[in-house]
């Protein structure tokens, strides 16, 4: 809270290198991710042009790249989850590696593991609101509804069962992106 008894407004952030700096004075469990996707070569932000966002590697580079449209507080919270994604690389990767290498033989199990290192991702993005809601309490509604519609307040965002966001994923065919990336692993020509 500000000396005047209320919260702090989420400030307005020129550019998504700015809010990063932010959020890693704000948070302390973001700024450790932060500083660990640092330690493995960093990251920088790019513009993209499908929905919220992503993380890719291109040419030893990292980048979170964020759909153009994206603004204020949902745009930051997306950022957010796309820092645990990129903390989580070094899993993502592991898992992209045994498909290439056969160990992983099966498009389901391939979607799977990447879905439950995502859902990790959720459980790693509510602690960053929670340290966040210190600073801006509340936290923005919009910080929460692009991952439930329902959800009103950090107090709402309760992890779903891991079947049913699994189920979620599934419906919502986020699960058919690592479904066909499947193929793509394994070298197999479509």
């Amino acid at each position: 809270m500000n000396a005047i008894g209320r919260a702090a407004e989420l400030p307005l952030f020129a550019s998504d290198k700015e809010a990063d700096f932010w959020l890693r004075s704000k948070s302390p469990f973001y700024d450790s991710m932060a500083k660990e996707v640092d330690g493995r070569g960093g990251y920088t932000f790019q513009s993209w042009d499908q929905p919220r966002g992503n993380v890719v590697q291109t040419n030893g580079i990292r980048y979170i790249q964020l759909n153009h449209d994206l603004k204020g507080a949902e745009r930051l919270s997306i950022l957010i989850f796309e820092i645990t994604n990129a903390f989580q690389d070094v899993k993502h990767i592991e898992i992209d590696r045994r498909a290439t290498t056969g160990e992983i033989d099966s498009a389901e199990i391939f979607a799977l593991r990447h879905e439950l290192i995502e859902y990790d991702g959720l459980r790693y993005h509510r602690k960053v609101l929670s340290e966040l809601e210190k600073s801006i309490d509340p936290i923005p509604r919009e910080m929460l509804t692009w991952i439930n519609p329902d959800l009103t307040t950090l107090d709402s965002y309760i992890l779903p069962l891991a079947h049913d966001y699994l189920e979620c994923q599934d419906k919502g065919g986020h699960t058919d992106h690592y479904r066909k990336h499947f193929p793509i692993k394994r070298g197999e020509k479509g």
